[in-house]
């Protein structure tokens, strides 16, 4: 029977590169939650996560456009 399931969330602290392209590998969408740091959001770019949670989307982008 074939799944439904098209994704995968989990918290930001248990996301890993292995995680995220195992998820990849089987076509699941990475969605992480949620993320407050700079740092933290970086490391998840460089993943390649699908999406993040945050509670600031002014600030993520911010950030994300300042490693431009």
């Amino acid at each position: 029977m074939p799944s439904k399931i098209g994704l995968f969330c989990c918290r930001y602290e248990c996301t890993g590169q292995a995680l995220v392209d195992d998820a990849h590998a089987r076509g699941l969408k990475v969605r992480v939650y949620t993320v407050k740091e700079a740092q933290d959001l970086e490391r998840l770019k460089r993943l390649g996560v699908d999406a993040v949670f945050v509670n600031d989307v002014a600030w993520a982008r911010s950030v994300l456009s300042s490693q431009a």
